[in-house]
């Protein structure tokens, strides 16, 4: 039996009116809520945000904390902490460069504390915790984003992850729960483009209707390349960087129904991919 507590905090810096995505989009930016809006001047008193924001930069910062207790079972019986702090950048290169549609983005992560509640308590074959990941300082993604069908086809390049959009409920994060599935994360190279783990490669977008969404992704198969030793160590701060490996290809259709307003059904939605 496992008790466990988590404290988020959110400083976001920057100007935008959508709403956080786990970090998977310029348009993301900055999180929410945030402190900020609790700080003199709205965290910004001397407008050096709002200036960013009106060129196109927009950034944030993210510090979650967990603590975990296993008071019966597993490894051992013992109290331990860790935490994630993330931050995030995004560039709209439009405003800032007049390049029409293209988008960059960057997120770093500050890994501390334990080595995790699945590694110290309970030994189990995947994380527990979706900021569980060994102590360290690394580059997470790092990519371009061309858009273009009149903003309906999305084509990403450059360091990615795969869980932000396959594979993924947003229902992940309000429960003690890896985001990424056992499966894959066990029989996939290193575990696969998962946190806290990337690697190069393209991903292409596309939303015909705005309850339909295709998404395809090209990356490098071994994200920390071959070796016995734990993953993370293999590719400790995020910049292997490696493009010779076996490809791995990942597809996803997705649908969604009742997400009007005016809708009177339970909303939800269906994915199918391999």
């Amino acid at each position: 039996m496992t008790m466990w507590f988590r404290l988020a905090t959110v400083l976001s810096i920057g100007l935008c009116a959508a709403s956080p995505a786990r970090g998977q989009s310029v348009a993301d930016l900055p999180p929410k809520p945030s402190l900020a809006s609790s700080l003199p001047g709205n965290g910004d008193p001397y407008g050096a945000r709002a200036w960013l924001a009106q060129h196109g930069v927009v950034f944030g910062i993210i510090l979650t904390e967990d603590v975990f207790s296993n008071l019966q079972g597993g490894l051992r019986r013992k109290t331990i902490t860790s935490g994630k702090l993330e931050t995030i950048i995004g560039v709209d290169l439009e405003k800032l460069a007049g390049v029409r549609g293209l988008t960059a983005y960057a997120s770093i992560f500050q890994l501390h504390g334990s080595t995790g509640p699945g590694r110290e308590l309970t030994g189990s074959l995947n994380t527990i915790s979706n900021i569980e990941a060994l102590p360290t300082t690394r580059l997470s993604e790092l990519w371009l984003e061309q858009s273009f069908w009149d903003g309906k086809a999305f084509l990403r390049a450059g360091q990615l992850v795969v869980d932000t959009e396959f594979l993924f409920s947003r229902y992940f994060s309000y429960f003690i729960s890896s985001d990424w599935p056992t499966n894959p994360a066990v029989n996939i190279p290193s575990g696969g483009a998962a946190y806290p783990l990337s690697t190069p490669g393209i991903r292409l977008k596309l939303d015909p209707t705005p309850q339909t969404t295709f998404l395809v992704s090209v990356l490098n198969g071994d994200p920390a390349g071959p070796g016995f030793n734990d993953p993370e160590l293999r590719n400790r701060y995020g910049l292997n960087f490696r493009v010779k490996d076996p490809p791995y290809v990942i597809a996803e259709g997705q649908y969604r129904y009742n997400e009007s307003p005016k809708a009177t059904g339970l909303a939800g939605g269906i994915r199918l991919g391999g």
